[in-house]
């Protein structure tokens, strides 16, 4: 056995565990601002393709 199992193991009786039903604040939050980010994310990589797409369409063949 390791040592890292060895305190893992040593240690698993001491941390508090949390309920499903009762999610830690923190991890709340973290979550809210993880879906923002996401969706603007996906806001942002729309808007770039557009104007991707935009700019080839105004380009001439041979530039």
């Amino acid at each position: 056995m390791n040592k890292l199992t060895a305190c893992k193991r040593s240690n698993d009786s001491t941390i508090p565990q949390r309920t499903a039903a009762a999610p830690s604040p923190n991890k709340a939050l973290l979550q809210h601002a993880l879906s923002n980010l996401a969706n603007q994310l996906r806001r942002d990589a729309a808007s770039d393709a557009e104007t991707y797409v935009a700019r080839s369409d105004t380009r001439q063949y041979g530039e």
